[in-house]
């Protein structure tokens, strides 16, 4: 009879699509917003289309989001596990956790500055 051994080793970690989203969807729509108002500005106050730039902060204020709901997906999916249990589950949930905080972070940054470019003029000459 062949002897089988159990392996005590944990399974490879998976690229978990959620956890890639949390993580990159948040700089993403901060950088693209920055990009976008600074590149843009020159256009945008010589045609007075201030509404261009709502869009822009508009779209990147759900980029974020995305991100900050796919974070807080991937820290839900671990959750139930023991803290010491093998395999992916336990450090998904911390990464998933770690991400919705960081993009949080950078939802409330977009936030202040989406509120600056919708209450002040940016075209002030």
């Amino acid at each position: 009879m062949e002897r089988i051994e159990k392996s005590h080793e944990a399974p490879p970690m998976r690229y978990r699509p959620s956890l890639i989203l949390a993580g990159v969807a948040a700089p993403v729509a901060l950088s693209g917003f920055h990009f976008f108002s600074y590149a843009a500005m020159p256009w945008i106050c010589l045609r007075q289309a201030q509404a261009l730039l709502w869009i822009g902060a508009g779209g990147s204020i759900l980029l974020a989001l995305a991100g900050l709901a796919a974070g807080l997906m991937a820290s839900l999916q671990g959750q139930g596990d023991p803290d010491d249990a093998p395999g992916p589950g336990p450090r998904g949930a911390f990464l998933g956790s770690v991400m919705a905080l960081f993009s949080a972070l950078l939802l409330l940054v977009l936030l202040g500055q989406a509120a600056a470019t919708l209450l002040l003029d940016p075209c002030h000459k």
